[in-house]
């Protein structure tokens, strides 16, 4: 920060219109030259993560608390819960997941291309995640009691009685407040999922895969060994037909 409290960023901000009309006016010569403006260089790069006991007191600030009188959020957790296993991007790609994507008896979730922020198709293997199968099945369960109710078909996996959850941040951002954890945002829930994927034996690329963050210098090479492991961690999916491959994979 500046003397008065301004952040970089904000400073960098603030330069950019008087920086803009500068240049028109040397474009349209009523100047010669442009006077220098200093050069700020700015450090978005986040670090933050969920421990164990973040993420469970979160789950709890989500949930009901009768003394409070609140009714809690049971979609909201479904949904932090499975960001936090996954790291997929709650707003593109949690939020908007259909059951048409969802292969319970195989254990897979698929992501079409035009789903993915890279436009690449993508495959998180739920059956080598028990958290996030058994989560899933209790969603089918949800699920198939709402349309039972409502007298309707559902299509999204995370919904509010058969109705698209179209917000998640304000409630997430209230229950970390909450929760003591203020400053932490959804993001955060990708660089834990790259984390715990890790400590388990994943290695980095393919836990950058499942993710979809792209290390540096990553090849088409690194992303088919992905795509193999991912298979050889679900047996059952039905890309699954090249059994010489996977052994390969899992040497």
């Amino acid at each position: 920060m500046d003397e008065e409290g301004a952040a970089p960023a904000t400073i960098v901000c603030e330069l950019a219109a008087p920086k803009r009309r500068f240049t028109l006016a040397v474009k349209d010569h009523p100047l010669m030259q442009r006077p220098e403006f200093p050069s700020i260089e700015l450090n978005n790069t986040r670090s933050g993560f969920f421990e164990d006991a973040d993420f469970a007191a979160v789950v709890k600030e989500l949930g009901p608390d009768p003394e409070k009188h609140r009714a809690g959020h049971p979609e909201l957790v479904a949904v932090v819960t499975f960001a936090f296993w996954s790291g997929w991007r709650v707003r593109s790609e949690i939020l908007p997941l259909r059951w048409s994507e969802v292969d319970l008896e195989a254990g897979i979730v698929r992501l079409e291309p035009g789903a993915t922020k890279n436009k690449e198709a993508r495959m998180l293997p739920v059956r080598a995640l028990p958290v996030l199968a058994d989560l899933l099945r209790e969603r089918r369960r949800v699920t198939s009691e709402t349309e039972r109710r409502i007298g309707a078909v559902i299509q999204y996996v995370f919904h509010r009685e058969g109705k698209p959850i179209r917000s998640f941040s304000d409630a997430s951002r209230r229950a970390c407040k909450r929760a003591g954890l203020a400053g932490m945002i959804p993001h955060d829930l990708r660089r834990t999922a790259v984390r715990r994927l890790e400590r388990a034996g994943v290695p980095r690329y393919v836990a950058m895969q499942i993710v979809d963050t792209k290390p540096s210098g990553s090849t088409s090479g690194t992303r088919s060994s992905a795509t193999g492991i991912c298979r050889t961690a679900c047996p059952g999916s039905r890309s699954s037909g090249r059994p010489k491959r996977q052994e390969r994979y899992s040497k």
